[in-house]
């Protein structure tokens, strides 16, 4: 079983794995539900035991606190997200507030910094029909 706190370099594929195939799946939004971050986390064969890593980066504040709520835990939306976004992007966007939508970032290149859309996947937007 992996360990609960993935590494950074773990913390980078993982971010970036699960959100290219967020947006392929289900187009480009500011944020997911945790089912449609639960389906590609397994679907790409990441532990459970990291869902709540992929959390902090695809869903909004309120649906990240509702989850831990209604399962008993406490998790830190804020510290958690920060620390997926300088793994992934390599460091903070200008401005960086983690109760905004990856989106909204200034400074940030959503699909360059984070999913490193320079390797030729297509993030256009549009979600995957086949």
């Amino acid at each position: 079983m992996p360990a609960l706190t993935p590494t950074r370099a773990d913390r980078r594929k993982l971010g970036r794995d699960v959100g290219r195939e967020l947006v392929q799946r289900f187009g480009r939004k500011p944020y997911y539900t945790r089912i449609e971050v639960l389906r590609i986390l397994r679907r790409l064969g990441f532990s459970d035991a990291w869902s709540c890593w992929a959390y902090s980066l695809y869903l909004s504040p309120a649906d990240f606190d509702a989850h831990h709520a209604a399962i008993g835990e406490l998790c830190d939306y804020a510290s958690m997200r920060s620390t997926m976004v300088d793994a992934v992007a390599g460091g903070l966007p200008d401005a960086f507030d983690a109760s905004q939508s990856w989106l909204d970032w200034s400074g940030f290149d959503g699909f360059g910094d984070l999913f490193g859309a320079s390797d030729g996947v297509d993030l256009s937007g549009g979600p995957d029909v086949s």
